[in-house]
């Protein structure tokens, strides 16, 4: 099991903005979450990602995932995405990202809003999850 750490903000269309404010040497400034991170398992069929809030965007996620794990296929993705209310251009380029991957599925969680679970189900078949369920991985 790899902790990410930082995640590094690599895809210009992943940078959005926070609603956020934090104090830092007396001035209010964004707080761009930087403390949000991952796990990720690497199992026998591709490394499955493990995502928190995915503040850094889902996909940059996926990115430092492969960087630091120097492997590229990725078996699953699951947990919160941070797609409520995106635009229509980071969601198109975020289904388009996620459909390049050669998933066989995806499980999106919390911070995934419904219209963002069925584009990217357009992509990628989503699978349903919910409280109590039971994922296996080898």
């Amino acid at each position: 099991l790899t902790f990410l750490g930082q995640i590094p903000r690599v895809l210009e269309f992943e940078n959005t903005h926070s609603k956020v404010v934090t104090k830092l040497n007396g001035d209010w400034e964004e707080d761009k979450l930087l403390d949000d991170t991952s796990l990720v398992f690497d199992g026998e069929e591709g490394l499955v990602i493990l995502s928190g809030w995915a503040h850094a965007g889902i996909c940059n996620t996926v990115e430092a995932a492969k960087a630091i794990t120097g492997k590229s296929k990725i078996q699953d993705i699951v947990g919160g995405f941070h797609l409520l209310h995106p635009t229509e251009e980071r969601m198109d380029k975020t289904a388009n990202y996620l459909s390049q991957l050669g998933l066989s599925h995806i499980t999106p969680c919390h911070c995934t809003d419904f219209p963002s679970r069925c584009r990217i189900h357009q992509a990628v078949p989503v699978r349903p999850i919910g409280s109590g369920s039971v994922l296996e991985y080898r």
